[in-house]
């Protein structure tokens, strides 16, 4: 979810306030060396116009996981037109079942172009008793996922979010990547000590199956991470905040896109602010 960063001033008076709360309620790293159960894990990842790289870190990212192998299955959904995106797919199918991992590639019925869509679509196929969930060009730290799991199962969580970081080498991406540094190691857990839940990242983010059924799966609008999160909420399910990193490559930078993003970004928080209030939700509405 984007923020716009306070000024700087400001912003350092509030962080020097928070001093005396300084307890963040960050999962701790280690997991306990005698748990030994595995519960098993479907990956889901939408595509639409990707690059042949960026969905190889994503795939190179998740073999490398040191959670069992035979205990988590990678679904993949693409797009029925997007006839690129699929062959790059199936390359990377070839990669996950020469280490022994269950993948499975998931045609779109294409009636929608949103990635919520997309992710209902697959979640149909899905096996596993958590549901993790990452984008193309995401960098995965190799325990992440047992991390999670581990958390899930000790602490009881329904729902843990891992921190999603977008790198990039431009004076912008650089204040952006500061922006989220702060949205997660200070609004976000202020926001769960206090609310008990937290708007949701779609990368990194990890949900119980369970879960997912009882809130009806992602709402199809153009928030429907941060939405998740209210859902989630409503429910009294129990989230946690996961100190492992995801490293999202930052896109390039293209006029026209940042244009029309604007205008989609306001509509998706509009959606969000009625959801908040009335459990509204909008249409689908404009490409992912």
């Amino acid at each position: 979810m984007s923020l716009g960063v306070d000024p700087i001033i400001s912003n350092l008076f509030f962080t020097l306030s928070l001093i005396p709360h300084a307890s963040l309620p960050i999962a701790p790293n280690a997991p306990s060396s005698a748990w030994i159960f595995y519960p098993f894990v479907s990956v889901l990842i939408t595509f639409f116009e990707e690059t042949k790289e960026d969905i190889h870190i994503t795939i190179t990212s998740l073999i490398n996981q040191t959670y069992p192998k035979t205990r988590y299955e990678v679904l993949m959904v693409v797009e029925p037109n997007d006839e690129a995106t699929k062959r790059y797919v199936c390359d990377s199918l070839t990669e996950l079942h020469r280490v022994g991992i269950m993948a499975t590639v998931i045609q779109s019925d294409g009636k929608k172009r949103l990635k919520p869509h997309a992710l209902n679509i697959g979640l149909r196929y899905a096996k596993g008793e958590v549901c993790a969930f990452y984008d193309a060009s995401d960098y995965i730290e190799p325990d992440q996922l047992h991390k999670a799991i581990v958390l899930m199962v000790q602490e009881r969580k329904d729902a843990v979010q891992a921190i999603v970081l977008r790198h990039g080498l431009s004076f912008l991406s650089r204040f952006l990547l500061f922006d989220t540094l702060l949205w997660y190691r200070k609004y976000l857990p202020i926001t769960l000590r206090f609310a008990k839940g937290i708007p949701l990242s779609g990368e990194g983010l990890f949900i119980r199956t369970n879960a997912l059924r009882e809130v009806g799966y992602f709402p199809e609008v153009l928030t429907e991470d941060a939405e998740m999160g209210l859902l989630l909420t409503e429910k009294a399910k129990a989230f946690a905040l996961l100190d492992s990193v995801v490293i999202e490559k930052a896109a390039p930078f293209k006029f026209q896109l940042t244009v029309l993003r604007k205008p989609l970004v306001v509509v998706g928080l509009g959606c969000l602010k009625a959801a908040s209030r009335a459990q509204f939700s909008c249409p689908g509405f404009g490409p992912r």
